[in-house]
């Protein structure tokens, strides 16, 4: 399994433990979530790099201005708009770590960075 497999295996346990209410649309192509709404899109595997070296809203930002993330079939608004899927920090406690913590070293090591 490469790093890109690794990066979409650690987001699609993310996306599935959170339940964020929205779809995440992968660089792979893959849908994960909700079949309808808002859906973010992933378009660069090196998100989880670049959010594990500077996990800050400003890296959003700038990787939304980079196109590296996008809003597709709805707006930041309709994000926003999304009713509660329960507290984030117990929905993060539950987090499988242990399985993301394997993955982590060959995405954020892999050579061509």
């Amino acid at each position: 399994m490469d790093a890109a497999d690794r990066a979409a295996r650690i987001v699609r346990r993310v996306v599935e433990t959170l339940k964020p209410g929205f779809a995440v649309k992968l660089w792979t192509g893959e849908r994960i979530g909700p079949a309808d709404g808002p859906m973010l899109a992933i378009n660069d595997q090196d998100i989880v790099w670049q959010l594990v070296r500077r996990p800050a809203f400003s890296t959003l930002v700038e990787m939304w201005i980079s196109k590296t993330v996008d809003i597709e079939d709805g707006t930041l608004f309709d994000f926003y708009a999304l009713p509660s899927q329960g507290k984030l920090k117990t929905k993060l406690r539950s987090l499988p770590k242990l399985a993301i913590l394997r993955d982590l070293p060959m995405v954020l090591f892999r050579e061509n960075r």
